[in-house]
């Protein structure tokens, strides 16, 4: 798995958005803040919106918010909502014809979609709060669970 500019983004917007005590937030505002490009995160915002992580509101004063509390988003919802089958072995994305397998499904395969299982699993118990309170110096327990 790898974490894109789409991840990557889409979690810096957010955490942007958490640390503006609910007040919407325009593009450009993030975008200035962030120094990430406006039209990229366009597209990711209307991603998380369709996935009911975040919500706008039109007008001068509007922007987006969060969706949900900080402590109800994981980082599994930010990545699945931005990443096109972030979690799938290669031959799953590709066509059924499998030119490079030996047989399908293969051992391979269940060998990566076991630690993809487990990779995703993990990304869901990682809360949005969890990590605003990374940044903000506090410890958590997630960081020792990953590296021992």
């Amino acid at each position: 798995m790898q974490i894109t500019s789409k991840t990557e983004y889409s979690l810096r917007a957010l955490i942007e958005i958490a640390g503006n005590n609910g007040v919407p937030m325009s593009i450009r505002a993030i975008s200035d803040k962030q120094k990430l490009p406006a039209k990229y995160l366009e597209h990711l915002f209307r991603e998380m919106k369709k996935k009911g992580i975040v919500t706008s509101s039109p007008g001068s004063k509007g922007g987006y918010r969060l969706a949900r509390s900080t402590e109800e988003i994981t980082l599994h919802e930010i990545i699945s909502a931005v990443e096109e089958a972030p979690y799938m072995v290669y031959c799953q994305r590709k066509s059924k014809e499998h030119e490079f397998c030996i047989g399908h499904p293969c051992v391979i395969e269940s060998l990566w979609t076991g630690i993809y299982d487990n990779i995703r699993n993990y990304m869901n118990t990682i809360k949005l709060s969890e990590i605003l309170d990374k940044i903000n110096g506090e410890s958590h327990g997630f960081e020792k669970s990953i590296l021992g």
